[in-house]
């Protein structure tokens, strides 16, 4: 059984489990993600809607002091999430990342 610190909601564990057999990924998420500030979290927080600035904010100032906050943006990138904000970063912040990286490759 798994701490309680660690246990994902159940959003979060069936997002993960559907991006895993989109891309046919193995690699163990729950390494990191059981460290995640956001564990513990309400996953409505790193899906703000259009105008709710503040709760991306919000979300971003937990993300901030992650100790995880790489390999989950690295995890989004990798898995182009097209949703939420990941690794302190949300969808258009990534979608840049990704370009820049491209064009200095």
């Amino acid at each position: 059984m798994q701490e309680p610190e660690c246990v994902m909601s159940e959003i979060a564990d069936l997002m993960a489990l559907q991006h895993i057999a989109r891309s046919g990924d193995t690699e163990d998420t729950s390494l990191w993600r059981c460290r995640a500030a956001c564990s513990n979290r309400d996953p409505n927080m790193w899906h703000p809607q259009i105008g709710e600035a503040a709760v991306e904010h919000a979300a971003k100032e937990v993300c901030h002091g992650c100790d995880v906050k790489q390999p989950c943006l690295r995890y989004a990138l990798e898995h182009h999430e097209e949703h939420g904000v990941w690794g302190e970063m949300n969808q258009t912040e990534r979608k840049r990342l990704a370009q820049a990286q491209r064009r200095s490759n």
